[in-house]
C-alpha cells in the first residue's frame, strides 16, 4: 500500500487506519470518506471539600463519577454533535456540576479543577469499524468506538494485530466489518 502524508510518501505491506475522530480525512483511493464523525464530550475533575470522596465508579442518569489517582473525581460526560470544536463551555459545566450535585449531594461544595475536552469517533451505527477492507485488503481500520474506546482497545489491538500479521480472520469482525458502509466510489463519481 502507497500512503501519501503531506509531501512525505511511505509504502507498506498493510497500513492500519486508527485516526479515531479524524478518520474520515483520511482518503482512500475509489473509496468514499469512513462514515466517522467526532462527538464532543467534556468532562470535570473536582477537588473534594466536604464528606468522603466516592472511592469507586459510580453511574447517574446524567453523568458518572471516577475517583482519579490524583485525588481528584472525574465527573463526565457530555454529549455534543458540535464537529471538530474542542473548547469547554459553561453550559457543560453547568450540564455536568448539576448533574454530579444530584446524584451524590457533597458535590456542590467541590472545587472545579479542571474541565477536559475530547472528541469521540462515532459511525452512523455506534459500532466501531474494525477489520480490513473487501475494496482495499491491505488497509485495516481500527477506529469509530465512540464512547467505549478507553474498554474496547486492548481487544482491538489483538483483532487487528492477529489479522494484519497472520492473516486471521476472527468471528467477532463480522458485526464491525468496515464494508457495512464503504462501498467503491461508482466510475466517473466525484468527492
Amino acid at each position: 500500500a502507497d500512503v501519501a502524508a503531506g509531501a512525505e510518501r511511505y509504502s507498506a505491506d498493510r497500513v492500519v487506519i486508527a485516526a479515531g475522530s479524524w478518520s474520515k480525512r483520511v482518503r482512500i483511493a475509489n473509496l468514499p470518506p469512513l462514515p466517522v464523525h467526532p462527538v464532543r464530550g467534556q468532562l470535570l475533575h473536582l477537588r473534594w471539600n466536604r464528606g468522603p470522596m466516592p472511592t469507586r465508579v459510580i453511574w447517574g442518569h446524567d453523568c458518572y463519577t471516577v475517583p482519579w489517582h490524583d485525588g481528584t473525581l472525574l465527573v463526565g460526560a457530555t454529549v455534543e454533535d458540535v464537529a471538530f470544536d474542542e473548547a469547554s463551555t459553561i453550559e457543560g459545566v453547568r450540564l455536568l456540576t448539576t448533574a454530579v450535585a444530584r446524584l451524590i449531594p457533597d458535590a456542590q461544595h467541590a472545587a472545579l479543577a479542571d474541565v477536559r475536552v475530547g472528541l469521540r469517533p462515532a459511525t452512523p451505527d455506534g459500532l466501531p469499524l474494525i477489520g480490513p477492507l473487501a475494496m482495499a485488503p491491505t488497509v485495516t481500520l481500527a477506529t469509530g468506538h465512540y464512547r467505549n474506546g478507553i474498554l474496547l482497545t486492548p481487544l482491538t489491538a489483538q483483532l487487528v494485530a492477529a489479522s494484519v500479521l497472520d492473516g486471521a480472520t476472527d468471528p467477532l469482525l463480522a458485526s464491525t466489518t468496515p464494508d457495512r458502509f464503504v462501498r467503491p466510489i461508482a466510475h466517473g463519481a466525484r468527492i
